[in-house]
């Protein structure tokens, strides 16, 4: 029986344990492993529960600003989960925060235990360029080529990231492509919804262009836009065709069934993106095509995957940040109802094929074995 752990940020393992599940997006297959072939662990970060705890963590917040690296090593490294590391067969780490924050746990385990451990960690924007104080650059590369170093697979979840690793460290053989897998079962349930005179934004990471958003908004009062974004500066759009939702992943604010009736009955969903490799708005995206709703996308260096998702054909691309750009393209997809049709028809058949989670599942198990 193989020992499989999985390390999460958080808001998992409660809601896996009690199968409150709703959609399975961003659990990374860890549902794969709970069988009797399998022993699954699950680690989290620790929340700070002391003024100790809490000024350490801190200090590693604006530590990482300075390497622009997200370290939080204090949430992780205790005996527990070395002991849960240590006595693995595989890893996953989903994220690079987690990956980064294990580093003492892995290295630890590797030369001082011996331990055969392999370690794989999902990858989403970690060579992306992003700011690095001055002095702080040695720092940000030692970490990189350390992690590197140390985990067996990198999983790359966008496909330009992962062609520019590629082209830089050839030599290597631990770096693979991996589709984020979507639970299409759930996005793609077929039901009747009306649809509205609505545009939809969601996201909350930082590579969304709030400044274009707002002028988009401001720029078409004949539309009504809902937008769902814990951001602070969303809070700044007070327009009258405006409603905002405070709302993220796994808050109690928005369930994933609320969220999935609200794609439904959007026209379009619009994500104005800041040019960065990380392939960012991939999962909203992809969410709102299984959904029926065409997207309207900002064209980046870090979009995931430029050979199946074609301008005009199952996605919108604006190329910059020109606002008459975005208005001129959002007009014209509002306009005409059956170029919307064949962008649902197109881009709902491209996700179900290629980001489903058995392909996930397919992988992994690969990996494992």
């Amino acid at each position: 029986m193989q020992n499989i752990t999985y390390v999460f940020l958080g808001d998992r393992k409660k809601n896996f344990v009690n199968e409150c599940i709703q959609s399975f997006d961003f659990y990374y297959g860890v549902q794969f492993f709970n069988t009797d072939k399998y022993e699954l662990n699950i680690i989290e970060f620790n929340k700070g529960k002391s003024k100790f705890l809490n000024l350490i963590q801190k200090i590693e917040y604006y530590f990482s600003k300075l390497i622009g690296l997200p370290i939080n090593f204090s949430k992780i490294i205790n005996f527990k989960n070395f002991k849960i590391i240590n006595n693995s067969d595989h890893v996953f780490y989903i994220s690079e925060s987690t990956g980064l924050s294990a580093l003492p746990l892995i290295i630890c385990s590797k030369f001082f235990y011996k331990q055969n451990t392999k370690h794989s960690l999902f990858v989403m924007g970690l060579f992306s360029e992003k700011k690095v104080y001055f002095g702080f650059k040695l720092v940000n590369k030692f970490l990189k080529k350390l992690l590197i170093l140390n985990f067996d697979n990198l999983l790359f979840l966008g496909k330009n990231e992962y062609n520019f690793v590629i082209d830089k460290y050839s030599s290597l053989n631990k770096f693979k492509f991996l589709p984020f897998c979507l639970d299409t079962d759930f996005w793609a349930k077929k039901y009747k919804i009306n649809k509205q005179n609505q545009i939809l934004f969601v996201g909350n990471d930082s590579n969304r262009d709030i400044s274009l958003l707002s002028n988009i908004v401001k720029n078409t009062p004949n539309i009504n836009f809902k937008i769902i974004s814990t951001l602070t500066e969303v809070k700044k759009i007070k327009y009258s065709n405006t409603e905002v939702i405070n709302g993220s992943w796994g808050s109690k604010f928005l369930s994933d069934e609320e969220l999935r009736d609200i794609y439904k009955s959007s026209l379009l969903t619009i994500i104005p993106l800041v040019d960065s490799l990380q392939p960012s708005g991939q999962s909203v995206a992809l969410q709102s095509i299984l959904c029926g709703t065409p997207v309207i996308i900002s064209k980046t260096k870090g979009f995931w995957d430029l050979d199946l998702f074609q301008d005009n054909r199952n996605i919108l691309f604006v190329e910059g940040s020109d606002l008459k750009r975005w208005l001129s393209v959002i007009n014209k997809a509002v306009s005409d109802k059956e170029r919307l049709k064949l962008l649902s028809f197109n881009g709902l058949n491209t996700a179900s094929k290629n980001y489903n989670l058995q392909i996930l599942k397919k992988e992994l198990y690969k990996l494992i074995n």
